[in-house]
């Protein structure tokens, strides 16, 4: 049972420390740009029509190109934190680092699902760039 409540709170500190790197993600890379952002809270439909709070990155008026960055900011980020996280549970044999990373992978491969409300969705955007 300790277990159990253990591996909850790791999952707990792995969803909000990944909201937090997702967000600044987001945050640095439309600084990078020049896109001058702050933080905004809003309320979103969400997958299946619930509603749920956001906290996102509003730029203003932004290019296509700067729009797509931002929004792979919020991938790359967490998936350094997330490579870091394992490297450094493995070396240590620290499994606290590696089930957190785990989680990470999971959240980010989630958020790229291309659902309404998941910047999955936003995916067309990728092939205009890029294409």
């Amino acid at each position: 049972m300790k277990y159990y409540f253990s591996r909850l709170g790791e999952i707990f500190a792995a969803i909000i420390s990944y909201m937090f790197f997702h967000e600044v993600g987001h945050f640095l890379f439309a600084t990078a740009l020049g896109l001058d952002p702050s933080f905004v809270v809003t309320e979103q439909s969400g997958i299946a029509g619930f509603t749920m709070a956001a906290i996102g990155v509003s730029a203003g008026s932004t290019t296509l190109i700067a729009h797509v960055f931002s929004l792979l900011g919020a991938t790359i980020l967490p998936l350094m934190v997330a490579i870091s996280m394992f490297a450094y549970g493995l070396k240590t044999e620290n499994n606290t680092f590696v089930n957190i990373a785990e989680v990470y992978l999971i959240l980010i491969m989630i958020n790229l699902i291309p659902f309404r409300g998941l910047e999955g969705s936003d995916g067309n955007m990728l092939w205009k760039v890029f294409s």
